[in-house]
């Protein structure tokens, strides 16, 4: 893999040796197939100036509209910028089937949405007791199907596509806009293969609820587990803050 040889600009002008640091980091990611995306590179440029150059997020790059100093960080843009001049890299897609949607799925939605709509307004249902659920595969290691590559390559390898392990994240949203806590279900037969400090996340946060399956999918026992200790704690406290019954919701 190429470097480009360009010596560095704008905030990095007299701090050549931070930018060949930030390069070799990145370079040796993708030489083992590490995939990179733009936070990938935000992050490295940022970890590798704030030790070596730490005064630099000090430095007034511009005003606000309000006439306000704007201090210099590590933006999406300047990341981008950053790889394509010092590394020839764009994006790119890596090799691999993509997932196919069906041709009619903006329809499907439209249906779906027309539906609920139809059923609320018959049996007068409120927005915040229209729950939407839906389980979805979570990789132990992020993948995408994309990473920043030099522009031209003819393969675009990318580590961790063989790597199968998961969990199942169940995320559920009112119509109203609240989020509901998350479920996750880890893969395992038995409360150990749950994280360590599993007990201390469900005592002191409202936003999860962690358990698990011998394949971490979600069973009829994650679902009846979500519906007891989510969606009816959830219910029940939306009809107690508004002085409803909850048994004629």
């Amino acid at each position: 893999m190429r470097r480009n040889t360009e010596k560095p600009r704008g905030i990095l002008k007299d701090h050549p040796e931070i930018a060949s640091q930030i390069v070799d980091y990145l370079k040796g990611m993708r030489l083992v197939g590490q995939q990179i995306n733009s936070s990938t590179i935000r992050t490295t440029i940022h970890g590798v100036i704030a030790v070596g150059a730490p005064e630099l997020f000090d430095r007034v790059v511009g005003k606000d509209k309000d006439g306000q100093p704007i201090k210099f960080s590590v933006s999406k843009t300047f990341a981008k910028a950053f790889a394509q001049r010092h590394l020839g890299w764009t994006w790119r897609r890596t090799m691999g089937a993509a997932r196919k949607l069906p041709k009619d799925w903006v329809v499907q939605g439209e249906e779906m949405a027309f539906r609920v709509a139809a059923l609320c307004s018959m049996h007068s249902v409120p927005d915040y007791l229209v729950v939407n659920s839906d389980q979805t595969g979570v990789h132990m290691k992020p993948f995408s199907e994309q990473t920043y590559e030099v522009k031209g390559a003819k393969q675009v390898l990318s580590l961790g596509k063989e790597d199968k392990r998961q969990f199942t994240m169940l995320g559920s949203a009112a119509a109203d806009g609240v989020l509901l806590p998350l479920q996750v279900v880890f893969q395992g037969k038995t409360g150990q293969v749950l994280p360590k400090n599993a007990a201390a996340v469900i005592a002191t946060s409202e936003g999860w609820h962690l358990t698990h399956s011998a394949n971490h999918w979600s069973t009829q026992e994650t679902m009846r587990s979500f519906v007891q200790k989510v969606l009816h704690p959830y219910f029940e406290g939306k009809c107690f803050d508004l002085g409803l019954d909850p048994l004629t919701q």
